[in-house]
């Protein structure tokens, strides 16, 4: 089978990257302890719920869906796996799950391994990382599977015709969940009449987050009566036209920096180019805050809270390939920037469609977007936009464990 062949090459280049890659390793060492620590930690006597997640961005959309089903239906044990080590290094210690590890290479073996030795009663895929044998496995054992905020687009190679292979097991789903009414036209197109519109759990995930935001004292005061701009998850390729503009502009607000990467080198870097008063997070304790216009998130577990201080926020990146949470932000009700490379994220396209988030590639764009957020008037109106997009999409969660329910069924 070319699937099988083309998955055998995949995997002998990473394990070619691994001895030159640090990602690489961990993908290749994570799997292989993966099935001895779903058995050694799961108790094979009690039911289990399989969440897979590709990466960090699709757990957050997943994490909702295991939350209540943990809480609703506690004789139930989750396994939650992840494709990527980005999302797996970051989440291994959930402690909603029974085990977090990796997902064993698909193979027909693994697969078949999975749904004998393992209880799992219900099986949920979240967005797109769908792989074949796995589904061709749970379906044959006739387990219930479902694709939660699933996104598709007309050109990926599920609809070519090399691809029927995969959709077929795509229709095999026992639900699909779909984060809006387009995605659904496409799937009826192909043949899948009966796609639910929920939305994106994350939605609900971050409305959580608004609600139970920690407070931070320090960065109170370090703000003071201040307009704040805040630069979440940034990359070099953001910090390009974002610490000039800051550098020009240190009066103009007080700005809370807290890069994708928080390494020594990372942060000493961005140190190096600011000529304002700076400071790390780390030192902010017993400082002239007066005195200081920017400060350095030095840690993680902060940022989604944060946004609740910010009067304008910028989201790093979208000038690669991966625009960072935009729905924390949005949750806040702020007026969000991000870079060019956008127009894969549905939340970021219709933020930027309602003019509640703005596209920049240049300093002289950010530079004319700031000078209009400057008015009051103006950013209030984009940052209701961004809220009114939070408040209209929630509800994708209780959908969905609308049928989680059935499928849960105790006898």
């Amino acid at each position: 089978m070319v699937y099988d062949l083309a998955l055998k090459c995949y995997y002998f280049a990473i394990w070619v990257a691994s001895f030159f890659n640090r990602k690489a390793a961990q993908w290749i060492q994570g799997r292989k302890s993966a099935k001895q620590h779903i058995l050694q930690q799961l108790d094979l006597n009690k039911p289990v719920v399989w969440v897979h997640c590709a990466s960090l961005g699709e757990f957050e959309q997943g994490r909702p869906i295991i939350e209540q089903i943990k809480e609703q239906y506690p004789p139930y044990q989750i396994l939650l796996t992840f494709f990527s080590p980005s999302g797996y290094e970051i989440r291994k210690d959930y402690d909603q799950a029974d085990v977090v590890t990796y997902l064993p290479v698909d193979s027909k073996q693994n697969a078949a391994w999975l749904v004998k030795e393992i209880p799992v009663k219900l099986a949920v895929f979240v967005k797109y990382d769908l792989w074949y044998h796995y589904l061709n496995a749970l379906q044959n054992a006739e387990i219930p599977t479902i694709l939660v905020a699933a996104l598709f687009r007309a050109d990926q190679f599920y609809f070519k015709s090399y691809g029927r292979f995969m959709l077929k097991k795509i229709q095999g789903l026992s639900k699909i969940y779909v984060q809006n009414d387009s995605v659904k036209a496409l799937l009826k197109q192909h043949g899948i009449n009966d796609a639910i519109t929920a939305g994106d759990p994350r939605v609900d995930r971050v409305f959580t987050i608004r609600r139970k935001a920690s407070k931070y004292p320090l960065i109170e005061s370090f703000i003071g009566q201040q307009n704040v701009f805040i630069i979440g998850s940034s990359w070099q390729e953001d910090e390009a036209i974002l610490l000039p503009y800051i550098n020009e502009q240190p009066a103009a607000f007080k700005y809370i920096i807290a890069p994708h990467q928080i390494s020594e080198q990372k942060i000493k870097a961005i140190e190096n180019q600011l000529s304002t008063p700076h400071l790390r997070y780390s030192n902010l304790e017993n400082s002239n805050l007066k005195a200081i216009n920017v400060l350095i998130i030095d840690n993680i577990g902060m940022l989604a809270s944060l946004y609740q201080y910010a009067d304008v926020v910028y989201i790093g990146g979208a000038f690669r390939t991966g625009l960072h949470n935009t729905l924390e932000p949005a949750t806040f009700g702020v007026p969000i920037l991000f870079g060019p490379k956008y127009h894969k994220f549905v939340e970021a396209q219709t933020l930027v469609n309602t003019e509640g988030a703005f596209s920049v590639t240049t300093i002289a764009e950010l530079k004319k977007v700031m000078l209009d957020l400057s008015d009051e008037g103006k950013r209030k109106q984009a940052g209701d936009k961004t809220e009114a997009y939070i408040l209209e999409n929630r509800g994708s969660t209780e959908k969905i464990m609308a049928d989680v329910a059935f499928y849960l069924r105790i006898d």
